[in-house]
């Protein structure tokens, strides 16, 4: 059995993208959670009417607006409490499965590898980039320091970013340019930092741990923050190119904030405060 947690919030077009290319390449019983992050429009209520009468789907609302760690959180829950699932697959809400054996893709790797978290090879539609292994090496607590520094100062200097956004002549993102293509001879990883766009959680994960994400966080720093809990917990992390995803890559946060400017703030304050959160922790951690 596999679950599927879905973080939708807006834009209903790309959820149901997400979810028809799920139903499409999953084969045996699975559960696919929406989880909709307070949405100020009517989008949920057209996915349901998109899926009238199938089980298979259940929906989430929440209250409120609780960011990306908490919103899929509520849907990993979810599926823990209510199933006996082999994999939690948690994915961005513009992230489209494209192998119609995605389940024994997984079965398969979690055979040779017992990962406690998996990362595909994630194709990004916006650029042409593949986005796995995000990173090698995770933040030190100096490196944290300095980027809190850093993010401060581009905070108060915020009326360069207005500038920049008011000079800067802003190219439509062109999706149909890049026709998705993955290179065979890339291997498997392990300990390494994953794309935030899709993570698969095996078992080994599920049985142990009431949350996927460290829930102090809003948005941003996701990836590393769950690298650094997985090593602490030695969970084993990999990076498997063997199984394949396209990402369209910021669908909701560009509908959402349509000013560049808000959004460039709007990305600095999650990201300082999640910097914040991350300096908590591992400065708890050396404590303890």
């Amino acid at each position: 059995m596999i679950g599927f947690v879905i973080l939708h919030y807006i834009t209903s077009e790309y959820t149901i993208k997400t979810i028809d290319s799920i139903l499409e390449n999953v084969k045996g019983e699975k559960v696919i959670v929406v989880v909709d992050n307070a949405s100020p429009n009517n989008s949920l209520d057209d996915i349901k009417k998109h899926y009238t009468n199938n089980k298979e789907i259940k929906y989430l609302k929440l209250p409120k607006n609780v960011g990306f760690a908490n919103g899929n959180n509520a849907g990993y829950q979810f599926i823990r409490e209510h199933y006996t699932a082999e994999f939690i697959t948690v994915l961005n809400n513009d992230v489209l499965l494209t192998q119609n054996n995605f389940y024994s893709l997984l079965e398969e790797s979690y055979e040779k590898n017992h990962f406690g978290i998996l990362g595909p090879d994630v194709f990004s539609m916006r650029d042409g980039r593949h986005q796995n292994p995000e990173a090698l090496n995770n933040f030190t607590l100096a490196d944290l320091e300095a980027k809190r520094k850093k993010i401060k100062l581009k905070l108060r200097l915020k009326f360069l970013i207005f500038l920049k956004w008011k000079l800067k002549k802003v190219k439509k993102v062109n999706y149909k340019a890049y026709e998705p293509t993955f290179d065979k001879r890339k291997v498997t990883q392990d300990d390494v930092i994953l794309h935030g766009s899709i993570y698969v959680f095996s078992k080994d994960f599920i049985l142990n741990e009431d949350e996927c994400f460290y829930g102090k966080t809003f948005m941003y720093m996701e990836s590393y923050i769950l690298y650094y809990l997985a090593k602490k917990k030695n969970y084993n992390v990999i990076y498997d190119p063997s199984i394949e995803v396209i990402h369209y890559e910021d669908v909701s946060t560009d509908i959402s904030v349509k000013s560049k400017y808000k959004k460039a703030v709007f990305t600095l304050r999650c990201l300082l405060a999640s910097t914040n959160s991350f300096i908590e922790l591992m400065r708890q951690d050396e404590l303890d």
